[in-house]
């Protein structure tokens, strides 16, 4: 089963189902003006995760883990202070660091998780990501506040999911 949560300032979410077409659809249909709220709300996004997994009467009886993907640090919340609790309660997060401290172009990523280009802006100049380095530390003490949290660097030319998902992969088989 699995949950969405897409942000920028703000949240949005989807909640747990066994439908992956239907996330996937989520996932598909957002779009930079889904995000009105400009920023890198970590901590909002991982308080809506925590809700969803809350609410759900089923996920108390399931392994539960949080993939948290991001460009960037929180600089308006306290995201260390929220995993700390969804730790707490037995779930992981995983971190998936896109880009580093020299800024890097953002991949354009087709529905398939190819990479098929590169995002521009509105000038028609390529749109770039860097992160500090105590954005770094912030989104590795992110990942070890929770059981079994750990950081994945995407590095160029992938997204660094697919690493993640071959774990989650190999811990449903077993």
């Amino acid at each position: 089963r699995f949950a969405a949560v897409a942000f920028s300032g703000e949240p949005i979410g989807f909640p747990l189902t066994a439908d992956g077409s239907a996330i996937a659809q989520f996932l598909r249909q957002l779009d930079p003006n889904s995000m009105p709220v400009p920023g890198t709300a970590i901590a909002r996004a991982l308080s809506q995760a925590q809700d969803l997994l809350r609410r759900d009467p089923k996920s108390s009886e399931h392994k539960r883990i949080i993939l948290l993907v991001t460009d960037g640090e929180d600089l308006e919340g306290d995201p260390i202070a929220v995993a700390r609790s969804i730790g707490a309660e037995g779930t992981t997060i995983h971190v998936v660091q896109i880009g580093g401290r020299t800024p890097e172009r953002i991949p354009e990523v087709n529905p398939d998780g190819r990479i098929v280009g590169w995002k521009m802006d509105r000038n028609n100049r390529p749109m770039t990501t860097a992160l500090t380095v105590e954005g770094e530390r912030q989104l590795s003490s992110v990942a070890e506040a929770t059981p079994g949290g750990k950081v994945i660097r995407a590095e160029k030319g992938t997204t660094g999911i697919e690493q993640i998902a071959a774990d989650l992969k190999r811990q449903m088989k077993s």
